[in-house]
């Protein structure tokens, strides 16, 4: 049976916690023929110096769960003990006042908003011309349609598959552009996540929209035969060349080589 720990554990900022332990007591010794509760809970204490006289004995640190069966509540008793156990030490997270402590407020956290940490680690990345350009206008189009979808605060560590969708859906025009500002979001996000502001890509389960690809208009025989005399009797050199191009059947490029 897995004892709970006395030890207290340092962290950021003097914060201090207790080990994580299960409950009911001993529930991960039982068996198909014990009688137990299926609600269940993973807790530990946290303790914060500056919330002493509020929480002397510590703060309740708890995740409540129930599973129809006894093996899905073991399973998930330890991956919600592994999830509590790196959300307060590798993420800083303080239970308490709800917020990611980190030392270096300036920068990339996982406790940073949204809009601040797309913007924050866009400016940290020397990308192209083309793809600065592009994610400045995705950002910006972003930031308008934050407020309507009530994501004002929601901070990077806490964004979910669908924050991403309904965000991209907001700001859709055609298949096309909502490719292009999911590949650019998709980067920013491989970029948040080395930096460990988020657990996973949000954009990457996000299927790409079906592009039609458009049907270049051709010049009737008419059309054809007016560019052809306007070119042959202004521009006599590039005449020669639209014929060869044409019954050639060759590329521009190719043309070039020879």
């Amino acid at each position: 049976m897995r004892k709970r720990s006395t030890e207290l554990i340092k962290l950021t900022n003097g914060c201090e916690r207790t080990g994580v332990y299960f409950s009911p007591k001993g529930c991960m010794n039982f068996t198909s023929i014990s009688k137990f509760s299926k609600k269940w809970f993973i807790e530990c204490r946290f303790y914060d110096p500056k919330f002493k006289e509020i929480y002397p004995n510590g703060f309740q640190y708890r995740k409540k769960f129930t599973k129809p069966t006894l093996r899905e509540l073991k399973i998930f008793a330890e991956i919600f003990k592994e999830e509590m156990e790196h959300k307060l030490d590798d993420l800083k997270f303080n239970p308490i006042s709800k917020i990611y402590m980190n030392n270096s407020l300036g920068e990339l956290n996982p406790g940073m908003k949204f809009m601040d940490a797309l913007w924050k680690v866009r400016d940290k990345i020397l990308f192209s011309e083309d793809y600065m350009r592009l994610s400045r206008q995705l950002l910006t189009l972003i930031e308008k349609v934050i407020p309507e979808l009530g994501y004002t605060d929601l901070r990077i560590i806490d964004t979910k598959i669908w924050h991403i969708k309904n965000i991209l859906e907001s700001i859709y025009t055609t298949n096309s552009v909502f490719n292009k500002h999911r590949s650019c979001l998709k980067t920013l996000f491989n970029e948040l996540l080395e930096y460990g502001c988020v657990e996973f890509n949000p954009v990457g389960s996000l299927s790409k929209k079906v592009e039609t690809p458009a049907i270049r208009e051709l010049l009737t025989d008419r059309k054809k035969t007016i560019v052809l005399q306007y070119l042959h009797d202004n521009f006599s050199e590039f005449y020669r060349y639209a014929n060869i191009f044409h019954y050639s059947g060759a590329i521009t490029t190719e043309l070039f080589r020879v």
